[in-house]
C-alpha cells in the first residue's frame, strides 16, 4: 500500500470528518437554537394571551363596577372635598366597593387603587391607611391614562409591589376626575400559563434597582436574589411570614447546572434578550426559557423563567450524534473506497436500501410528486392514513386525490391554485397544522400536519417531498383537555357545561352535591330544572341578554334541589366560543351561600344584643353615679359650713384637704356621668375662672400622706410665669394631674417626686402650660473601700 496515498487519504478523512462534525454541531446548534426561539415564541403568545384575557376581565370589572355614576359621584366627592369630608367621602367609597374588592381579589385580583387627576395616591383597598403619595414619578401607567386620558395596562412595579396592571381614567358627566387601576400578581399570571402550558414550570425575577428604588423599604425584606444573576430578585412573600417558598426540585437542580453560565445569562438580561439554555440531567433534557417582561415604560424590568422538558433538543442532539458518526463512517467508507471503489460503491448501496427500509417504516406518512403533480412514491404510513395502496396511487394527481381546498366561494381550487403547491414551487417550506386530507377508501376527513418541500437532482427540480402525520387522536385530546381544564379548575365550587341548547354536557361532583341530582340524572336535561320560582322571567332574559352580550354573568340566584329546598347561590355564567366567534358552550360556577346568609343574619342580631347592653350599662352607670353624688353634695356642703366658724390655721388646712378630697371624689362621679356622655357625644368643656397655682398645689397636697407612707418625697415647682387665675375646665385638669400623681406614686419605690410647671406659649384668649410629673431615684449604697 502507497504510504503517501494512504496519508494523503487519512489527512483527507480526518480534514473532512473535523469539518463536517464541526459543521453539523454548528447546524444542530442552529437547529436548538431555531427551537428554543419557537418555544418562546409559543411561551410570549400564551404570556400575552393570558394578560390580554386578565386585560378583559379588568375592563369587565370597570364597567360594571366602577364606570358607574353612583360610583364617580363618590369619586368627585373625594377629589373635590377637604379634611374630614374627604376621610367620609372617602371611607363611603371604600365600603361602597369593598363587596366587589373582595370577590376580585379571591379571584386573583391583587389590587383596586384610585388615583386623583395629579397623580396622587386616593384610595389603596389592600392598604387604605397610605394614600396621599404622589405617583406620576414613579408610576408611568398612572400618568399617562392621567394625561392622555387613555387606558393603559402592562407590567409596572410599585411602591408596595409589582403586578400586571390596568389603568383607566375615570370620568363623571364628562369631566376627568382620576384613575382606576386593578393588578394582578405573577401568582395570578403563573395559574394561567399552567392552565394553558401545562407540565411546566414558572418563576418571576425582577430587576433589583428598578423594583428597590420605587419600593417601601418596609417591603424589601420578601425579596431574595436571583440565584443565576444577582442584578435580579425573586418575590417571597411567605419569608415574611416564616414561611419561605418552596422551590421544586427540577428547578434547583438546573438553576446549578446552569450556574457555570452566570456570565452569558447576565449579560443577555442585561440586553434584555429573549434566550434559552439546556442541561442533561438524569438522563433528560431540560431547557430554561428567560422571556422578558417589557413595562409600562417600554423597559425590561422582568424576565418569566420557563423550566420544561425538551424532548425534541434531546431528539436532535441524540440525531446529531446518530448523523455525526455516520457522517464520520462515510468518510471512512469514502476513504477505503479510494482503494476499493466496488467495495465503496456496495456500501453506499447499503445505505440506500437502509434509508429505503427507515421511510417504509416511518410512522409519518410520505409521498413523492414530480413537477407535475404526479405520486411517484407513497411509503407504507401514507398508504395506511390515505386508505389507497401506492401501486393504485402512482401516476395519480395527489392534489385531485385527496387534498382538501376551498376557494371563498365554497369550489374546489384547481392544481395551480393549491396553495402546498404554490409555496413548494417557489423553493420554499411548507408547514401546517390545520390541514386535512381525504381517505380515498371512505372519504372521510382526516386532520394531518404537513410538510411539504420541493428536491432537485443535479440542479434539476424533479419534484416534491411531503410528510405528513395523522393528528386525529391529538386533537381529540386537546379538545377534552380544554374541556376538562374548565370543568375541573375549580373543583370546590359547582361547575356545569352545558351545549348552546342550555342542555348539560359535564358537571362536577361540587355541582352534584349541591343540586342533588346524580350525574346520570343531569346528563342530557336542561338546566332550567334548578329555577326555584323565586325570579321572574324578567330576570332571566336580563341575565341571559347580559351573557350573550357580553359573555359573563355574575349574581346571585336562589334555586332549587332535588328535594325541593331552596337555597342561594353566588354564581357566574361564561360563555365559550369556537374559532369563528359561534358559542359552543356554557360554563357556570356556583357556590352555596346559605351558611353565609346564615352568618350575616346572626351578626346583625350580636350587634343589636351588643348595643342594648351597652345602653343598660349606660343607665346603671348613671343611676348609681346620682344616688351617690346626693350625700356627696351633703357633704361638701356641711365643709363649706365649717370653713366659715373659727377655726385654727392648721385646720382649715385639713378642712381644705377634705374639700379637695372630695371635690375630686365627686369629679369621679362626674367622670363615671361622663362615660354616658362619651358613649352619647356629648361631653362639654368648662369655661370658667379658677386658680391655677392653688390647684396644683392644692392637687400635690392631697397626694402627701400618700406618699410619706411610702417614704417618697413630693414636691411642686411652679415657674413665676405660670398665672395664678386663668379660665378653663379645672375639673377635668384635677382629674389629669391626680392620675398622673397617682401613677407616679404608685409605681416609684424610693427617691421624690416633683410636679414642675411653666409658660410655653401665650397668644390673645388662649395659653398653652408645660406640665410634667418628675420621679427622681436617690441610690442608696453602704459605703466600702471599694467605693470612694
Amino acid at each position: 500500500m502507497n504510504r503517501r496515498v494512504l496519508l494523503t487519504a487519512l489527512t483527507g478523512f480526518v480534514t473532512s470528518v473535523l469539518i463536517g462534525i464541526g459543521f453539523i454541531q454548528l447546524l444542530i446548534d442552529l437547529e436548538v437554537r431555531n427551537q428554543l426561539d419557537s418555544r418562546l415564541q409559543q411561551e410570549a403568545v400564551a404570556y400575552r394571551s393570558v394578560v390580554r384575557g386578565l386585560g378583559q376581565v379588568a375592563r369587565t370589572l370597570f364597567d360594571e363596577t366602577v364606570n358607574k355614576p353612583e360610583v364617580t359621584a363618590l369619586v368627585k366627592e373625594v377629589i373635590e372635598s377637604r379634611g374630614d369630608q374627604r376621610d367620609i367621602a372617602r371611607g363611603l367609597l371604600f365600603r361602597e366597593l369593598y363587596p366587589s374588592y373582595l370577590r376580585l381579589k379571591a379571584r386573583g385580583v391583587r389590587q383596586l387603587h384610585f388615583h386623583t387627576p395629579d397623580g396622587l395616591s386616593m384610595l389603596r383597598f389592600h392598604s387604605p391607611l397610605k394614600y396621599g403619595d404622589s405617583l406620576f414619578e414613579v408610576r408611568e401607567s398612572v400618568r399617562l391614562a392621567n394625561t392622555e386620558l387613555v387606558p393603559v395596562e402592562g407590567f409596572e412595579a410599585g411602591k408596595l409591589f409589582h403586578g400586571f396592571r390596568f389603568v383607566f381614567p375615570l370620568f363623571h358627566e364628562g369631566q376627568h376626575i382620576g384613575s382606576v387601576e386593578s393588578s394582578v400578581s405573577f401568582k395570578t399570571v403563573e395559574a394561567n400559563l399552567r392552565a394553558l402550558v401545562p407540565n411546566e414550570l414558572f418563576e418571576f425575577v425582577l430587576n433589583r434597582d428598578r423594583v428597590f428604588s420605587m419600593l417601601y423599604p418596609s417591603e424589601r425584606s420578601i425579596y431574595e436574589s436571583f440565584r443565576l444573576n444577582d442584578e435580579y430578585v425573586i418575590e417571597d412573600v411567605g419569608a415574611k411570614l416564616g414561611q419561605p417558598r418552596a422551590i421544586p426540585a427540577l428547578q434547583q437542580a438546573l438553576e446549578a447546572a446552569l450556574a457555570s453560565e452566570h456570565g452569558l445569562i447576565r449579560s443577555k438580561m442585561i440586553s434584555g434578550e429573549a434566550f434559552g439554555l439546556t442541561r442533561k440531567l438524569e438522563g433528560r433534557r431540560y431547557a430554561a426559557l428567560f422571556m422578558p417582561v417589557h413595562s409600562v415604560s417600554d423597559q425590561v424590568d422582568a424576565y418569566i423563567l420557563t423550566f420544561t422538558q425538551v424532548p425534541d433538543i434531546e431528539s436532535l442532539y441524540r440525531n446529531g450524534l446518530w448523523i455525526q458518526l455516520f457522517f464520520m463512517a462515510l468518510m471512512a467508507s469514502l476513504s477505503v473506497g479510494y482503494y476499493r471503489r466496488q467495495t465503496a460503491n456496495q456500501a453506499i448501496a447499503t445505505e440506500r436500501e437502509k434509508l429505503k427500509a427507515i421511510t417504509e417504516r416511518m410512522a409519518e406518512g410520505l409521498f413523492v410528486q414530480d413537477t407535475q403533480g404526479r405520486i411517484t412514491f407513497l411509503n407504507e404510513a401514507a398508504e395506511r392514513i390515505l386508505g389507497i395502496s401506492q401501486s393504485d396511487a402512482t401516476g395519480l394527481i395527489a392534489h385531485d386525490l385527496f387534498h382538501v381546498h376551498y376557494d371563498d366561494r365554497g369550489a374546489p381550487v384547481s392544481l395551480d391554485q393549491c396553495p402546498i403547491r404554490s409555496v413548494t414551487r417557489k423553493g420554499e417550506v411548507y408547514e401546517s397544522e390545520d390541514e386535512f386530507f381525504r381517505r380515498v377508501s371512505d372519504q372521510t376527513l382526516v386532520p394531518v400536519q404537513v410538510t411539504s418541500a420541493r428536491f432537485s437532482v443535479a440542479n434539476e427540480e424533479n419534484g416534491s417531498i411531503t410528510i405528513f402525520r395523522d393528528i386525529t387522536q391529538r386533537k381529540t385530546d386537546e379538545e377534552q383537555l380544554r374541556l376538562a381544564a374548565i370543568v375541573f379548575s375549580h373543583t370546590v365550587d359547582g361547575v356545569v357545561i352545558t351545549g348552546p341548547d342550555l342542555h348539560v354536557l359535564a358537571c362536577n361532583d361540587a355541582f352534584v352535591e349541591i343540586t342533588g341530582y346524580s350525574r346520570d340524572e343531569w346528563l342530557g336535561q336542561h338546566i332550567r330544572r334548578l329555577r326555584s320560582g323565586m325570579h321572574d322571567e324578567d330576570f332571566y332574559r336580563q341575565m341571559w341578554a347580559e351573557i350573550n352580550q357580553d359573555g359573563f354573568w355574575e349574581g346571585e340566584v336562589w334555586n332549587r334541589r332535588k328535594d325541593g329546598a331552596l337555597y342561594p347561590q353566588a354564581q357566574t355564567i361564561s360563555v365559550v366560543c369556537n374559532n369563528a366567534g359561534q358559542i359552543t358552550h356554557y360554563v357556570s360556577v356556583m357556590s352555596d351561600i346559605t351558611e353565609r346568609k346564615q352568618y350575616e343574619d346572626e351578626l346583625k342580631r350580636a350587634r343589636e344584643e351588643a348595643l342594648e347592653s351597652a345602653h343598660a350599662k349606660s343607665q346603671f352607670l348613671a343611676n348609681m353615679s346620682h344616688e351617690i353624688r346626693t350625700p356627696m353634695n351633703g357633704m361638701l356642703g356641711m365643709l363649706e359650713l365649717l370653713m366659715d366658724t373659727e377655726l385654727t390655721p392648721e385646720q382649715k388646712d385639713f378642712l381644705k384637704i377634705a374639700q379637695g378630697s372630695g371635690k375630686t371624689l365627686l369629679s369621679l362621679l362626674n367622670s363615671i356621668l361622663d362615660l354616658s356622655k362619651y358613649e352619647a357625644g356629648r361631653v362639654e368643656l368648662e369655661q370658667i375662672d379658677f386658680g391655677l397655682r392653688s390647684i396644683l398645689e392644692d392637687t400635690v397636697k392631697l397626694f402627701a400622706p400618700q406618699a410619706q407612707g411610702k417614704g417618697l418625697e413630693i414636691a411642686v415647682l411652679l415657674d413665676s410665669s405660670v398665672p395664678e387665675f386663668v379660665s378653663g375646665d379645672p375639673t377635668r385638669l384635677r382629674q389629669v394631674i391626680t392620675n398622673l400623681l397617682g401613677n407616679a406614686i404608685k409605681f416609684t419605690d424610693h427617691g421624690e417626686v416633683i410636679l414642675s410647671a411653666k409658660l410655653e406659649v401665650s397668644e390673645p384668649g388662649a395659653l398653652m402650660l408645660h406640665i410634667a410629673i418628675r420621679r427622681v431615684f436617690k441610690t442608696l449604697c453602704q459605703p466600702t473601700s471599694l467605693i470612694g
